[in-house]
């Protein structure tokens, strides 16, 4: 995967992410010391349960996923917002684990399944990704780094989808919870990536008059 591992570093442009390509490598080396593995998956598989603990990470190479919202008896879901090839699922629980020194992982709120046409992912086990990041703190810095910035981007994503949802029903729709909470939220994801790493930034500042959508977590 030597050259498809250099073909990803360039096409989502991990250096501007925070990655050296040494770093880039130590993580996503298949069979390395974190253990990181290809796999294809089938349309509509399933990626993470809601309300159950996600023990993995996955970085799509090729294709897509949608975040989703079970609802409550058997009333289907409710479509969230499209991951698209180069971002990360399961990054908040990943976080989770690193700031923790047992297992203690919280259950996802979301469900996300594989979009249409199938995807390519490299996976983790969150555990040993968390030990291997404990240990290389190199790694550690950039993947939260990129975690942080993808976090932005997904926020940005499912409030354009929002408002062009609510254009194409040429009404005002409500968020799904109070704006303030969702800041609150938006702070201590980011909290949890820049605690323990002064070099890290947060993306972007929030002022009370911004609206923000929920935070997907996955």
């Amino acid at each position: 995967m030597g050259d498809e591992l250099e073909d990803v570093f360039e096409k989502y442009d991990f250096v501007r992410q925070g990655f050296s390509r040494v770093e880039f490598y130590k993580l996503f080396r298949l069979g390395g010391k974190c253990q990181a593995r290809k796999r294809r998956l089938e349309e509509g598989e399933i990626l993470i349960v809601q309300n159950k603990t996600n023990m993995r990470l996955h970085f799509i190479l090729e294709g897509s996923a949608i975040v989703r919202l079970q609802l409550p008896g058997n009333n289907g879901h409710k479509y969230l917002v499209t991951i698209k090839d180069g971002a990360f699922v399961g990054e908040l629980s990943m976080l989770d684990a690193l700031n923790t020194q047992n297992l203690s992982v919280d259950p996802a709120a979301t469900e996300v399944v594989i979009g249409k046409g199938g995807a390519t992912v490299v996976e983790w086990d969150i555990i040993n990704l968390r030990n291997f990041m404990w240990e290389n703190r190199d790694v550690s810095n950039a993947l939260q780094t990129f975690v942080c910035h993808d976090l932005r981007d997904k926020l940005r994503r499912s409030n354009d989808e929002m408002i062009c949802r609510t254009r194409s029903t040429k009404r005002y729709s409500k968020p799904d919870t109070d704006p303030k909470e969702n800041r609150r939220w938006l702070r201590r994801s980011w909290v949890k990536i820049w605690s323990d790493n002064s070099n890290i930034a947060p993306p972007i500042d929030i002022n009370d008059d911004e609206l923000l959508v929920p935070i997907i977590r996955t």
